[in-house]
């Protein structure tokens, strides 16, 4: 099992990969919070909590949203921690994001 140092080169597709997690797991999280409000008669977003949607027939697709969500945003720190080393150093050509570079002045 190889363990990535701070400056040690990764893949440009595979952190590209991860950080399309992190902009997945927020849109997939309202869109199956949506769907299983939905799903609950008598369900008020303005009055409950989303987690009372993680009990009853539907929680299911509430306990699947929290674990899907949060392994898309563990995916996604992971993407930060391998690209930080270049990002801080003023690299752009391996900067982690493509929509976020320095650039020294």
């Amino acid at each position: 099992m190889s363990v990535l140092r701070p400056m040690q080169s990764v893949p440009h597709g595979a952190v590209r990969l991860l950080a399309l997690c992190g902009m997945t797991a927020p849109v997939l999280m309202l869109v199956l919070w949506t769907v299983a409000s939905l799903m609950r008669p008598g369900y008020d977003q303005l009055s409950q909590y989303g987690s009372e949607l993680g009990s009853g027939p539907s929680a299911i697709i509430m306990n699947t949203n929290f674990v899907v969500t949060g392994l898309l945003i563990v995916a996604f720190s992971t993407s930060a921690q391998c690209g930080r080393g270049h990002f801080f150093r003023g690299d752009r050509t391996r900067a982690p994001h493509g929509f976020l570079r320095f650039e020294p002045r």
